[in-house]
């Protein structure tokens, strides 16, 4: 169980720092829409 969210964090957070080296601005953009917190 541990490992697997070990696991499941280390790609999440691989594929997170891809795309936004691939399109920061997308992903601002994006985030700024969708996220909860944004008012």
């Amino acid at each position: 169980m541990n490992q697997r969210m070990r696991k499941y964090k280390q790609s999440a957070s691989r594929l997170l720092s891809l795309a936004v080296r691939n399109h920061p601005v997308e992903i601002i953009r994006t985030s700024a829409f969708e996220s909860p917190f944004a008012e």
